[in-house]
C-alpha cells in the first residue's frame, strides 16, 4: 500500500473543514429562530418593493402606496376564500352532510362575521341534525341538545343582524313551538312579524299553535279565523278550520 503524501492529508483536511462548515451552516438554517426568519422575510419583501426604513413624509407615503397593493391583494383573496367556504357549505348541504356543512359555514364566518345568511344556514343544519333521530341513532341526548342550542343561537344571531330576516324568524319560531316547547318565545318574535305582513298566513299558523299551547284560546281562534278569511288556498283554509275546531273543543265550547 502506498504512503499518503503531505498533499493528500492537506486535501483531506480541507475537505473535512468544508464538510464541517456546511453542516454548521445547515444547522444554523434549520434552527434559526422563527422571529429571525420573519425578519428575514420582511427584508426580502422590502427589497422586492424597494422600501427600507422610511422616515421622511415622502418615503412613508411611497411605502404606503407600495404596500397598499399587497394589502388589497390579500383582502381580495380572503374575500374569495370566504365565498368558497359558503359555496362548500351549500354543496355539503345538498349532499346532506350537515356536520361538514356547519364546519364550512363556521369557517366562512371568519371572513364574514356579520353575515346573517351564514348564521341562518348554520341554524338550518344544526336543527336538521338535532331532529334526525333516524339518520343519527347513536347521537347522545346531550349532543342532540347541543345542536338544538346551536340552531337557536345561530337563528337568533341572524335576526339580531337583520330584524327583517323573515326566514330566520319563522325558522326560529318553528323550533320554539314544535321542538323545544317554548311557545311564549315564539309569540314574542312572531307577533311583530305578523303585524307587518299583509297576509301573514304562515305566521298565523305558528301563532295559532303557540296561543293554544299557552292557553290563549281566543287569540288562537282569531288567528285561524284570519287565515280562513284571507287565504286563497283551499287546503290552508281547511287546515285552519280543523285547528280552530280543535281549539274550540279544548276550550270547552
Amino acid at each position: 500500500m502506498s504512503k499518503r503524501t503531505y498533499k493528500d492529508y492537506s486535501i483531506m483536511n480541507t475537505t473535512k473543514k468544508i464538510t464541517i462548515g456546511l453542516l454548521v451552516l445547515t444547522c444554523a438554517v434549520l434552527f434559526f429562530p422563527a422571529c429571525r426568519n420573519r425578519a428575514f422575510l420582511r427584508q426580502l419583501q422590502d427589497m422586492e418593493l424597494g422600501v427600507k426604513n422610511p422616515s421622511s413624509i415622502e418615503d412613508l407615503q411611497s411605502a404606503i402606496s407600495k404596500y397598499q397593493g399587497k394589502i388589497d391583494d390579500i383582502i381580495t383573496m380572503e374575500h374569495r376564500t370566504g365565498i368558497w367556504y359558503k359555496i362548500l357549505g351549500r354543496r355539503y348541504m345538498d349532499k346532506k352532510m350537515y356536520k361538514k356543512a356547519i364546519e364550512s359555514f363556521q369557517h366562512a364566518l371568519e371572513y364574514f362575521p356579520e353575515n346573517q345568511h351564514v348564521f341562518y344556514q348554520i341554524g338550518v343544519c344544526a336543527a336538521i341534525l338535532a331532529k334526525s333521530t333516524l339518520d343519527y341513532p347513536n347521537m347522545s341526548s346531550g349532543e342532540r341538545q347541543a345542536y338544538f342550542d346551536l340552531s337557536v343561537s345561530a337563528y337568533k344571531r341572524a335576526v339580531e343582524l337583520d330584524p327583517n330576516y323573515t326566514r330566520a324568524v319563522y325558522a326560529l319560531s318553528v323550533l320554539y313551538v314544535f321542538e323545544l316547547n317554548r311557545p311564549a318565545d315564539a309569540i314574542a318574535i312572531m307577533e311583530p312579524l305578523a303585524a307587518k305582513e299583509k297576509k301573514p298566513l304562515d305566521s298565523l299558523f305558528i301563532l295559532g299553535r303557540a296561543y293554544y299551547m299557552t292557553g290563549q284560546y281566543e287569540k288562537a281562534i282569531a288567528a285561524y279565523d284570519r287565515i280562513i278569511k284571507t287565504s286563497g288556498s283551499a287546503e290552508q283554509r281547511a287546515d285552519a278550520e280543523r285547528n280552530k275546531a280543535f281549539v274550540q273543543n279544548a276550550r270547552g265550547s
